[in-house]
């Protein structure tokens, strides 16, 4: 159970005491059988540093715009990165583009850059 706390991204408490209140959790989930610990919304090395060394369960964040990158999150560390719905947002952005792209000017230019080849996507789902 990766056991996950809004301590960080509900701003549950005042910034200086959200280290103290995200450990106070992970010892609860902890104790409750609890196998991960998902902080969303920290971001800081000193914070992210402060809960890793601080419990025992292995710490999952959720990446933001700005947040140092996977390397060095894992030597603060972090052992999963969550991604949330960043994926399917930027996925929506495009698909947006596109057509605005095809109902603002009747072309189609950007929906042809940068795909994954009908051959590439199919072999992903070919049996093996």
């Amino acid at each position: 159970m990766n056991a996950r706390t809004d301590v960080y991204l509900k701003s549950l408490v005042p910034p200086e005491q959200a280290v103290e209140e995200t450990l106070r959790r992970a010892r609860a989930y902890e104790a409750a059988g609890g196998d991960g610990l998902f902080v969303p919304a920290a971001t800081t090395e000193g914070d992210i540093r402060a809960i890793a060394s601080s419990t025992g369960l292995p710490l999952n964040v959720l990446v933001l715009p700005g947040m140092a990158p996977v390397a060095e999150l894992a030597r603060w560390g972090v052992r999963r990165v969550s991604v949330g719905t960043a994926v399917a947002s930027a996925a929506l952005a495009t698909t947006r583009t596109i057509a605005r792209e095809l109902l603002e000017h009747g072309t189609y230019d950007t929906m042809f850059r940068d795909r994954v080849p009908s051959k590439e996507m199919n072999a992903h789902f070919a049996r093996r």
